[in-house]
């Protein structure tokens, strides 16, 4: 038999990536910001998010996304919606749905999450499926901060083409600036 393997990583936190039907498919390690104290090499390989995968136990700091879960549900679909948020990343989204999910409407909307603004790989597939039962219009949310960076917005770009691909309805939603993520702007 093998002795069990603790992994011991640096301060952070744990958080779930679900699937559509609010089961744990991954899990995200936030960790906290760097001492001001922390070595030039520890800077530069500095994540804010790694995956925790049980195949990578050799790595102490976790991993990519390669090969993991990147679309997340905050809200589970328990009937299908005709309209949806899909933002970037998985607290971002959580955030903003439990905060109601809500955009200029009185009504909640569903949440997705795209990992990370880059990881649009299953997006176009998870879209076509959600269409299938019923979707209709997506209202992308991504930071405000698109406007500056070319990054951002080449990204942003990249997930308008994936969703007009789907021939679904779409809509950038814009807020205040001084409030970069939409889950800033509800708080």
């Amino acid at each position: 038999t093998s002795e069990p393997k603790v992994v011991f990583c640096d301060p952070g936190f744990f958080v779930p990536v679900r699937d559509e039907f609010n089961r744990i498919s991954g899990m995200q390690i936030r960790y906290d910001p760097l001492p001001a104290n922390t070595t030039q090499e520890k800077r530069e390989k500095y994540a804010k998010y790694k995956w925790f995968a049980s195949q990578y136990v050799e790595k102490k700091d976790g991993c990519t996304a390669s090969g993991c879960e990147n679309i997340h549900y905050a809200t589970p679909l328990l009937s299908a919606p005709k309209s949806i948020i899909l933002t970037e990343g998985v607290l971002k989204a959580d955030i903003i749905s439990r905060l109601g999910g809500r955009l200029k409407s009185k009504e909640p909307v569903p949440v997705i999450g795209v990992v990370g603004v880059y990881n649009t790989e299953n997006l176009c597939f998870e879209l076509l499926k959600m269409k299938q039962y019923g979707l209709e219009t997506v209202y992308i949310a991504v930071d405000m901060d698109y406007r500056e960076k070319k990054q951002v917005a080449d990204a942003l770009n990249n997930i308008e083409e994936i969703v007009s691909g789907t021939e679904l309805k779409y809509k950038v939603e814009t807020w205040n600036p001084a409030y970069k993520g939409y889950d800033d702007y509800l708080l």
